[in-house]
């Protein structure tokens, strides 16, 4: 390759999308061929995450991209999410907020495009086209509720986990309780705006942690310290308003989160019914909606104890219904 040329400037990105619209093929075709989810393939052309090694081989032979072509579109993909000239902190592992990150004044694009290889970077099944959403509108949803999605920041520049806990209304929650798939259809406007003297529902979106060689980057106990962390920010935010959360809905799509889940007083509700995960053994299988009643595990489970207790705060008001 001329590394004058304009081609040797593609990011991978760029290169992946060029090379199929010159070959006339869909993304769907393209999934089909190099035997990858159609999600994949929209993850690698929006710069979300990066080619397994296992995929690159058929990848490259599929659409006829050269080993210098390639290795000069990974080189610009380097280039282009190098770490801001302002890191978001000079510390080594920061639980952050999009509201923070915000603040920081960090562009939340380049925040958005690591999660796709977060999620990447577990093994799971393939599912059908948008069965869990769109990027683009889960993006939007977090917009649209700044302070109750987190991000796992590591050396300043590098997501090594993420989750959320999305406010909703009763009836999408008996929706998600109920086992129904809400992921394919959910967007900006079914996030509720808490106002004072509202208990809450709220809607835990997985917690995904990098894994790298079959393991996790960061290691439970110190995720689960981190997601304690944020939630014992959010209640203290919420409480200086009068909003309490009554409950939380959480699905569950790796049998390490639902152990950690299990762990912090949430109990199985029912199984997903359509979304799938691998167990322990890599056999397929439901993935499974729990749920947290924050009255009946206040006094019973140390981890929301302690959580309410580093808010300073005391539950008041919230019964189970």
């Amino acid at each position: 390759m001329d590394p004058n040329s304009d081609a040797s400037r593609l990011t991978l990105s760029e290169l992946i999308r060029l090379k199929r619209k010159q070959l006339g093929v869909s993304q769907e075709e393209l999934a089909d061929r190099v035997k990858v989810s159609v999600r994949t393939v929209e993850r690698w052309e929006n710069g979300r995450s990066l080619p397994r090694i296992r995929n690159q081989a058929a990848l490259r032979s599929v659409l006829g991209i050269t080993n210098a072509e390639y290795s000069s579109a990974e080189r610009q993909s380097a280039m282009s999410i190098d770490p801001q000239k302002a890191p978001i902190s000079s510390l080594p592992l920061e639980a952050l907020s999009l509201a923070e990150v915000i603040k920081r004044g960090v562009d939340p694009d380049k925040v958005f495009r690591q999660l796709g290889g977060v999620i990447d970077s577990w093994p799971q099944p393939d599912e059908p086209y948008n069965d869990m959403g769109d990027d683009v509108v889960w993006d939007d949803i977090a917009r649209s509720s700044p302070f109750t999605h987190f991000f796992l920041i590591e050396g300043g520049n590098t997501v090594v986990a993420f989750w959320s806990l999305i406010p909703i209304s009763d009836e999408l929650y008996q929706r998600i309780a109920a086992g129904r798939n809400v992921n394919h259809s959910i967007g900006p406007a079914d996030v509720i705006q808490p106002i004072p003297g509202d208990r809450v529902r709220l809607y835990f979106v997985d917690l995904f942690t990098l894994r790298q060689d079959k393991s996790a980057v960061i290691q439970e106990p110190l995720v689960l310290a981190k997601v304690a962390e944020t939630l014992s920010r959010l209640i203290r935010h919420w409480n200086e308003l009068d909003i309490s959360i009554e409950r939380i809905v959480a699905h569950f799509s790796t049998p390490e989160v639902i152990r950690t889940g299990i762990k912090c007083g949430f109990r199985k509700l029912t199984e997903h019914e359509c979304h799938t995960m691998y167990d322990y053994d890599k056999t397929e299988q439901a993935t499974e909606i729990h749920e947290l009643v924050i009255a009946e595990q206040l006094e019973r489970n140390r981890f929301i104890t302690s959580i309410y207790k580093d808010a300073g705060i005391r539950l008041k008001g919230v019964t189970s219904p």
